[in-house]
C-alpha cells in the first residue's frame, strides 16, 4: 500500500550500500533534504525578495518535527518534489512542474493536490481566459494526477481493486 517512488528509489541505490536498505534510505532522505533546501532557498530568494532565504532554511531545520526529514520516511522526498513543482510552476515552466508533480503524486496521496494550485497559477497567467486555458500547454499539468491514477491502476491490475489503497 506504500506509494512506490520512495521504496523504488531505495531499492535502486541499495547496491551502492551493499544491499543495506536502511543505509540507502537514510542516504536518500539526507540527499532529498539537501535538494529541498536548495529549492526552498531559490523559491524564497526569487519570489519573496523581502524575506531572508537563510532564515527560511534555519526555521525549517529547527522546527520540532524536522527530524522526520532525516528518517527513512517520504517527508524529505515529498518536500523536495513539492518545492520543485511550485518553483517551476511560478517560473511558468509547466512541463518541469508537471514532471516533478508526477513524482510527488507517486510519493504520497496528497501529491495529487498539487494539481489545484498549479491550475490556478496557469489560469492566473492566462488572465482566467478559458479560450487560452484550453490548449496543449496545459497538458503537462495533467501528469500530476496521472501519477496517482497509475498507482491505483497498478492495484487494479495486480489485485483487482482500483481503490485498494483506501481499504488497506
Amino acid at each position: 500500500v506504500f506509494f512506490p517512488l520512495y521504496p523504488l528509489s531505495i531499492r535502486a541505490i541499495s547496491f551502492l550500500t551493499g544491499g543495506n536498505f536502511i543505509l540507502a534510505g537514510w542516504i536518500l532522505s539526507c540527499l532529498f533534504l539537501l535538494l529541498a533546501l536548495f529549492y526552498l532557498f531559490k523559491l524564497v530568494k526569487e519570489f519573496h525578495p523581502e524575506s531572508s532565504p537563510y532564515l527560511s532554511l534555519v526555521l525549517l531545520l529547527i522546527f520540532p518535527t524536522a527530524f522526520f526529514f532525516n528518517a527513512i520516511y517520504t517527508e524529505s522526498l515529498f518536500l523536495f518534489l513539492s518545492l520543485a513543482t511550485f518553483y517551476y510552476g511560478l517560473k511558468k515552466k509547466f512541463l518541469f512542474s508537471g514532471i516533478f508533480g508526477l513524482f510527488a503524486s507517486l510519493t504520497r496521496i496528497t501529491g495529487v493536490l498539487l494539481f489545484i494550485p498549479l491550475i490556478w497559477e496557469y489560469l492566473r497567467n492566462h488572465d482566467f481566459n478559458l479560450k487560452q486555458f484550453i490548449n496543449l500547454k496545459i497538458l503537462p499539468l495533467s501528469l500530476i494526477p496521472l501519477g496517482t491514477l497509475t498507482f491505483f491502476f497498478y492495484h487494479y491490475l495486480k489485485f483487482g481493486d482500483f481503490l485498494l489503497f483506501f481499504k488497506v
